[in-house]
């Protein structure tokens, strides 16, 4: 459930023009390394190929440094999803309604899924020292790349392709998953605090 609501859209073909060396990951991302929180909306549209269905959704996206992400969905229903280096917290429904559920990273029985966690936890915060430990990135055009996991075993996605905006800013992310599975995320105007406000 934790990736169906995390992951998944854009059937896009190996087209890529560079793999990007750690340095110019970490130019390209330099917009975020002085944000100290940010706050953005979002609308994603999950679909699952087997049963021909999309699954459309809208909340608020928001990290707070050092990794601390909260993917908080509004519609159609309720559901937040906590995660920092140590665990994932996801509550579903509201007051006597709702349930809550945590997963610990070093209690995850299977090592892929703790990888994967890994894997997304860095892609999340977009540190570029980490997003090159675990993706290859490479540049698909001035403001579009793509991330495929360097341990292909170890991951639920294919790849995920990233668009930013003229400003710098992650403007919308399209995943495949290796189901066959996809989603699209289209964020809206970010809230930013940096450590120079």
């Amino acid at each position: 459930m934790f990736f169906a609501v995390l992951i998944g859209l854009a059937q896009i073909a190996r087209g890529d023009s560079g793999v990007l060396t750690e340095a110019q990951l970490s130019q390209k991302l330099r917009q975020y390394q002085s944000i100290v929180s940010v706050e953005a909306p979002f609308k994603q549209i999950k679909t699952i190929k087997d049963m021909g269905l999309e699954i459309k959704s809208e909340g608020i996206f928001s990290l707070k440094r050092p990794r601390q992400v909260r993917w908080e969905i509004l519609k159609p229903s309720p559901v937040l999803i906590s995660m920092n280096d140590r665990e994932i917290v996801l509550k579903t429904g509201t007051k006597k309604e709702s349930h809550t559920q945590t997963f610990k990273f070093d209690e995850i029985p299977s090592t892929k899924i703790a990888g994967s966690m890994t894997g997304l936890m860095a892609w999340l915060d977009l540190n570029s020292k980490d997003l090159y430990r675990q993706y290859e990135v490479f540049a698909d055009g001035d403001n579009r790349f793509k991330f495929i996991p360097r341990d292909k075993t170890a991951s639920p996605f294919l790849n995920l392709v990233m668009k930013m905006n003229n400003k710098g800013l992650v403007e919308k992310v399209d995943i495949n998953e290796v189901s066959g599975d996809s989603m699209s995320i289209v964020f809206g105007q970010a809230k930013i605090m940096t450590k120079n406000p």
